[in-house]
């Protein structure tokens, strides 16, 4: 994880203050997307969690690397703050828990894939 730490720092350092953090577990990819047409913001959060990739069992030429099969979903919680006016915010999945808390809001889930959403003011 030493490589993800070290670009999420050098980010950090071009940009300190970005218009949205977010702050999730290491295995949960975070996507950002704009839709300029109405006006919102799309936060995916992508979770996976599989076993180790590599199998010590005997093969007729050696060790294989195997593709990671992921057993059970895991709950887990992000933490995302907005630097700018924010009319509401919505999430897509049915399990998920939202919480506010001024401009910093939680979201906790199981799910694979989850999408939150940001709606922002109408521009006038």
């Amino acid at each position: 994880p030493e490589h993800r730490h070290l670009i999420r720092n050098l980010v950090r350092y071009l940009n300190p203050k970005p218009a949205i953090l977010v702050t999730a577990p290491l295995n949960v990819e975070i996507v950002i997307t704009a839709d300029e047409e109405r006006n919102r913001l799309l936060i995916h959060f992508l979770c996976f969690s599989g076993p180790a990739t590599a199998t010590a069992a005997a093969f007729p030429n050696g060790k294989r690397v195997l593709p990671t099969l992921m057993e059970e979903p895991i709950h887990y919680a992000a933490t995302i703050k907005i630097h700018r006016p924010f009319a509401r915010v919505t999430v897509v999945g049915p399990d998920a828990h939202l919480t506010r808390k001024g401009d910093s809001l939680r979201l906790a889930t199981s799910a694979v894939h989850e999408i939150l959403v940001i709606h922002f003011p109408s521009r006038s």
